[in-house]
């Protein structure tokens, strides 16, 4: 499975990449960008299966990016919104383009849960 985390805090991203990579069930790719326009760039390379993208991110915000990443790949791959805004808001702002919402701080397990459908 290849995996795109994009989140403009890159501590973050880093290291929910490196528990993407070394802690899930099956055998993860990942690829890690720091903002919208390089979320984009490499979805649009590495054609990943799922895309987490923070809503909050300079250059292109998590909604353009996703909407981007959906119009260009075909078919598109698993969208995730994750903010730390309250979980209704992000389920209802990123409803009608990402597939899955999660508020950070992530729960690891959920997210595998919705990941590998354990």
């Amino acid at each position: 499975m290849r995996v795109l985390v994009c989140d403009d805090d890159q501590d973050s991203a880093e290291a929910l990449g490196t528990l993407l990579a070394f802690s899930s069930p099956v055998h993860v790719i990942v690829d890690l960008g720091f903002d919208g326009r390089q979320a984009v760039d490499i979805a649009r390379n590495t054609r990943p299966d799922v895309v987490i993208l923070d809503l909050e991110m300079p250059v292109l915000n998590g909604f353009d990016a996703a909407a981007a990443i959906r119009a260009t790949l075909s078919p598109p791959p698993m969208l995730v919104a994750v903010s730390g805004a309250p979980a209704a808001v992000i389920a209802a702002e990123a409803g009608s383009v990402f597939d899955h919402a999660l508020r950070k701080p992530l729960d690891f397990d959920d997210l595998c849960r919705l990941l590998f459908k354990q």
